[in-house]
């Protein structure tokens, strides 16, 4: 590498990493499926460890019902902590909390990699570290897969890419093993990546893509060398295909939910990509009432805004609108207006389709803050496009490969179409924008150390004020950015709604545990109006849009782990939202043979 990495940093930047999430140590169990995963991951002895690689994700539970998963690595590691700290919630959250840590390091060191440019390295690690999608999926033991699966890629990639450079330089001599270690440690880590989650199978196309752009030769001879790298990754993909269906019977995935999958339409599919690309912008819930609940008109306009902005920007290039040394006062309002009009998304998709009476007035950070995002983020692409010098051939290619590492998430998900069933809502979903958000950084990143780099040359040196000017406009626009990113990310807001959710999950189920305690011999379960979720009308903006219920087989995942109960089948019958967690909650138990009725009830309501 021509820049070198100062290792030193690396250190402050991990402790950076776990101080922004250190609030979620003090967190209970969360999310739906945390509490399933520890059930069915959790060994007696080193020999059943075996088991956890020939079974699905969650084997024994009522998810299985619903989706098919192989991702052993993810279970390991829940297996791993079972034996370490029990049902210490704590020892869960520091482990999700150190592999974050560790996720960022990796982002420096994989974009200085990939950019030989330190400083894009550094800002992209701070940059993820701090960013609100973060909230989504950190604080959830059960998106640890996530988690894992960018740690792995970003590992895949930085070794690969390392081995591809030492190839180039050593395959006119004779072949030894020492330049092709990091191409076996890559492909431990594709494995790894594999078995963390099946994402991971847009790796080999994305380094097929790296690997043809790193070519000089026609496009042939560059194809040819592409395919020839990917040989061993097609190998590794070839026997986890194998694996996964002789585990799955088939290649798994979400069964047909909610009456049967969505059909494609372009109207879906467009919302879609607009939700996914939001999802790495814009850290705030489209509606307020956190129903995702939108109209085709809304939907229209967020179309058209978009369709406008584009076509607008087509006509001025067109016009020489652009063009360096032209129009200077004019770029500098156009960029302004760049902000204006992508403001407006958040605010038509948001707050302008909310009545007033229904939900109260917002909060002026509510609003303040995905405006300033939004608009500051188109704001900083097309000014940067107009001040900066022609880019450089290494820096189209890289820009290109950030673009297609976004994309490639992005038509794995469709394929599912599990993403299409809510276009306008955010939903759980949003956890995939996890590892989607080292390309989106780093392209960012790019832009503001060439923009400030620039800028500093002026200042150094007599040039146009011209020039000076257009790059004072894109650093001023990227700060918006960056400060709207910080006042939103997990660093400075902790209310994210996980605690709440914590204590009212922790109140419930102890509720539940101690009730069933003189029912041993209990098979089926009905809990009546049990607590499982929060009203979402008063979330504030800032909260995650991630927080999902307890349901039934939680519940009997917890009861096992009590042992209270190894074979209890428990039904949620008119689960309840409430407003706020509980003071206190009481219970009236009913037994009928092996059946048991358990009646949940709080002060407040009875």
């Amino acid at each position: 590498m021509g820049s070198r990495l100062d290792a030193r940093l690396l250190f402050p930047i991990a402790l950076f990493a776990v101080l922004v999430h250190a609030e979620s140590l003090d967190l209970w169990f969360v999310a739906t499926d945390t509490l399933p995963l520890i059930e069915t991951s959790r060994v007696t002895n080193l020999a059943a460890i075996g088991t956890l690689f020939t079974q699905p994700l969650m084997a024994g539970s009522d998810f299985v019902s619903t989706a098919l998963f192989y991702r052993p690595v993810a279970s390991l590691t829940y297996a791993i902590d079972h034996a370490l700290w029990g049902l210490a919630p704590f020892g869960y959250h520091l482990t999700n909390v150190a592999l974050h840590a560790v996720g960022t390091v990796l982002v420096v060191i994989t974009i200085t990699e990939i950019t030989d440019r330190p400083r894009v390295g550094y800002l992209t690690g701070l940059l993820f570290t701090v960013h609100p999608v973060t909230v989504e999926v950190v604080p959830v033991i059960a998106r640890r897969q996530d988690i894992l699966l960018a740690i792995f890629v970003l590992g895949t990639i930085s070794l690969f890419v390392r081995w591809h450079r030492r190839w180039q330089r050593h395959r006119n001599r004779k072949w030894t093993l020492q330049p092709h270690r990091p191409l076996v440690a890559a492909l431990v880590a594709y494995t790894l990546a594999l078995g963390s989650k099946e994402t991971a199978l847009i790796l080999p196309g994305l380094l097929l893509v790296w690997t043809v752009l790193q070519q000089d030769e026609g496009s042939t001879q560059r194809l040819r060398a592409g395919l020839t790298a990917m040989g061993p990754f097609a190998v590794v993909t070839l026997l986890y295909a194998v694996v996964r269906v002789a585990v799955l019977g088939d290649l798994g995935g979400y069964h047909s939910p909610f009456g049967g999958l969505p059909s494609y339409t372009l109207e879906n599919v467009v919302l879609t990509g607009g939700k996914y690309v939001l999802w790495t912008v814009l850290p705030f819930q489209f509606s307020a009432t956190g129903t995702g609940a939108a109209t085709l008109p809304v939907g229209l306009i967020f179309v058209g805004v978009v369709a406008l902005g584009v076509v607008g920007f087509v006509v001025l290039a067109g016009r020489g609108w652009f063009t360096r040394g032209r129009h200077t006062v004019s770029r500098t309002i156009t960029a302004i207006g760049c902000i204006v009009s992508f403001a407006a998304i958040p605010y038509v998709l948001g707050v302008g389709v909310e009545t007033p009476t229904r939900l109260g007035p917002p909060a002026l950070v509510d609003i303040v803050v995905p405006v300033l995002f939004v608009g500051g983020c188109g704001a900083a692409i097309l000014t940067a496009m107009l001040s900066r010098e022609p880019l450089t051939a290494a820096t189209r290619r890289q820009l290109l490969f950030f673009g297609c590492w976004f994309v490639g998430p992005l038509v794995g998900l469709l394929s599912a179409k599990q993403i299409l069933l809510q276009p306008l809502s955010f939903g759980f979903g949003i956890r995939n924008a996890y590892s989607v958000l080292v390309p989106v950084l780093a392209g960012l990143s790019m832009l503001v150390v060439g923009c400030v780099s620039r800028l500093r040359a002026h200042l150094e040196h007599t040039t146009a004020i011209g020039d000076r000017r257009g790059n004072l406009t894109a650093v001023s626009v990227l700060l918006v950015v960056l400060v709207s990113m910080g006042v939103a990310s997990p660093a400075l807001s902790a209310d994210h709604g996980w605690e709440a959710a914590g204590e009212l999950n922790q109140r419930s189920l102890n509720a539940v545990s101690d009730d069933l305690e003189d029912t041993p011999n209990a098979t089926v379960v009905y809990l009546v109006d049990y607590p499982n979720k929060f009203d979402a009308r008063n979330a504030s903006g800032r909260n995650a849009h991630s927080v999902t219920p307890l349901l039934s087989y939680s519940v009997e995942a917890w009861l096992s782990l009590q042992q209270s109960s190894s074979s209890t089948h428990v039904r949620l019958v008119r689960p309840r939202t409430v407003e706020s967690v509980p003071p206190q909650l009481s219970s009236t138990t009913q037994v009928r043979g092996d059946v048991v009725v358990v009646r949940l009830t709080d002060d407040e309501r009875s």
